[in-house]
């Protein structure tokens, strides 16, 4: 397949139906939210100490670790939210836990085993408060990025990619499917992590598709003569994209196909530049020789026809529409010619007509002279 920018090989493969990942992802992901989610639990009381323990003594080793435990607990459902876009989903919701969250942050060491103690207990009330969004959040997060991966395989398809890479896109499909088979286990960090890898190998396969479309239309204009050096980083760079999504280093395929994209991109806009400046050089060529033969004032309607073409394509060319601008420069190249060949017909068949009026008339005046002579003669 590494030959995919210099040749035209094509694969095939059966189609794939994922759209059926979308009801897994709603379903399976939701959990059952905590019972003590609770926002309004008073988080300066004291908290009791068992019978005979001085809450205002310092805080022992026990404590201090309790509370160390209690805070990293929290953090850790923090980063969970957050994975999953809480914040987005439920601004308000997570607006008072970040408030909570840094007032607790800025509390600092516990002067006693009491205040050890209230820490501890705020920091848990604070993950169950996260765990609460986090489990919120899931269902929303989980359809949001169905949809993003059955869109992005959609696109991929759309762009050939299936035909002119089956290998790698059974790959993608084959961690489209493994991501819903592992919602349906309850393994959430497995299937978002295999949904993340198909979805980011369907956008480089699109990619490259659209490079090898891009390389493909250069090549039907052969549009290589105007810009080499483009072409040539441009087909490098598709080779490598598909040999790295192959080898399974997509990070580095995306940079390469991206690459790709952006050079054919640049082959193409000078090639149709290029294409449609020679078109209009051509066209103004027979343009000239049209009004050299008079073709203007000999076949007026015929040189008008090409004049108005000829003004078209230079709104077309000003407007950047190339192809329309090199298919007008064509065409008023060919009325051009033919006003031009119409006008000197024209002008042959008068001139034509002019040597034998002119021959007529030698030969009037020949005949005349002869009958002069003769009645000379007979005088």
């Amino acid at each position: 397949m590494k030959d995919l920018f210099r040749k035209n090989p094509l694969g095939r493969l059966g189609l794939l139906i994922l759209l059926g990942l979308l009801v897994p992802f709603i379903l399976v992901s939701c959990k059952t939210p905590p019972e003590d989610t609770d926002a309004g639990v008073d988080t300066g009381s004291q908290v009791e100490g068992v019978p005979g323990e001085d809450l205002g003594a310092p805080a022992d080793a026990a404590a201090l670790r309790l509370l160390g435990n209690a805070r990293a607990r929290a953090e850790a459902a923090r980063a969970q939210a957050l994975g999953v876009d809480a914040g987005s989903y439920f601004p308000d919701d997570w607006g008072r836990a970040e408030s909570r969250y840094g007032e607790a942050g800025r509390a600092g060491n516990p002067a006693n085993l009491g205040e050890a103690r209230n820490q501890s207990d705020e920091w848990g009330r604070i993950a169950r408060v996260y765990d609460d969004l986090y489990d919120r959040a899931l269902p929303r997060f989980a359809e949001d990025k169905t949809n993003q991966l059955v869109a992005a395989r959609e696109a991929a398809l759309e762009s050939g990619a299936m035909e002119i890479l089956s290998d790698q896109f059974t790959e993608a499909d084959t961690l489209a499917l493994s991501a819903r088979d592992k919602l349906e286990n309850r393994d959430y960090t497995g299937a978002m992590e295999d949904g993340v890898a198909a979805y980011d190998r369907y956008v480089v396969l699109k990619t490259i598709a659209d490079a090898h479309s891009l390389k493909e239309e250069a090549d039907a204009y052969d549009f290589i003569v105007y810009d080499l050096e483009n072409y040539r980083a441009g087909a490098d760079a598709g080779a490598n994209a598909v040999d790295l999504l192959t080898d399974g280093v997509v990070a580095e395929a995306k940079e390469n196909a991206d690459e790709a994209l952006r050079r054919f991109g640049l082959v193409l806009e000078n090639g149709w530049i290029s294409y449609a400046n020679e078109k209009s050089a051509a066209a103004q060529s027979w343009r000239q020789a049209a009004l050299d033969a008079k073709a203007n004032v000999a076949v007026r309607d015929a040189y008008q026809n090409a004049e108005r073409a000829y003004n078209q394509a230079h709104v077309a060319l000003r407007s950047g529409d190339f192809l329309e601008a090199a298919d007008l420069f064509d065409s008023s190249g060919i009325l051009f010619r033919q006003s031009r060949d119409a006008a000197v017909e024209k002008r042959v068949k008068a001139e034509e007509a002019i040597r034998q009026a002119e021959q007529i008339v030698s030969e009037s005046e020949a005949k005349a002279r002869s009958a002069q002579e003769l009645i000379g003669d007979e005088e």
